[in-house]
């Protein structure tokens, strides 16, 4: 039995709904990959100003959905750290290199989150540009990593109390 189209996708011969695909090497094929998707993604333009947040990224950080992207990523990200994701992403994007850096946000939930960003270069049209990627919350491996230099802080005073 032949496939049918729908308006989401299309149906196999045992009635499965299958995606649609969208257009590779637009963004608006890329939006649409991304916005299913069950982890935070976003993109970039060419300067590295934020142009999409998918709604895993926005329910992540908060955001109303009617803000643009730039405005949530500029009001969710610790002021130091967007100084160094621009620099991070100044440095990648000269020579079109994939990228990583970790960045604090506030949560949606009022709480302070890190997470590590990693971007891709957009190919495809010509006038693509910037970046497409992904955030991984690592928040708890910072709350790990902290606590074991505190504990090595309080072991080393100890050494040197008993010196």
């Amino acid at each position: 039995m032949a496939a049918q189209r729908t308006r989401k996708g299309s149906r196999d011969g045992r009635g499965h709904v299958t995606a649609a695909r969208p257009r590779s090497g637009t963004r608006e094929g890329l939006r649409g990959m991304l916005e299913g998707a069950p982890f935070p993604a976003w993109m970039c333009d060419r300067e590295g100003r934020m142009i999409y947040l998918n709604g895993a990224f926005r329910s992540a950080v908060g955001g109303d959905g009617e803000s643009p992207p730039s405005t949530v990523w500029r009001s969710v990200v610790d002021p130091r750290d967007l100084e160094h994701w621009g620099r991070t992403f100044q440095s990648a994007s000269v020579v079109l290199d994939p990228f990583r850096v970790e960045v604090q946000t506030g949560g949606a939930d009022g709480r302070r989150r890190w997470y590590q960003l990693r971007g891709i270069p957009c190919s495809g049209e010509p006038d693509t540009g910037g970046y497409w990627g992904t955030a991984v919350d690592i928040t708890s491996g910072k709350w790990r990593e902290n606590a074991a230099r505190e504990t090595e802080d309080r072991y080393k005073a100890l050494a040197d109390v008993q010196d």
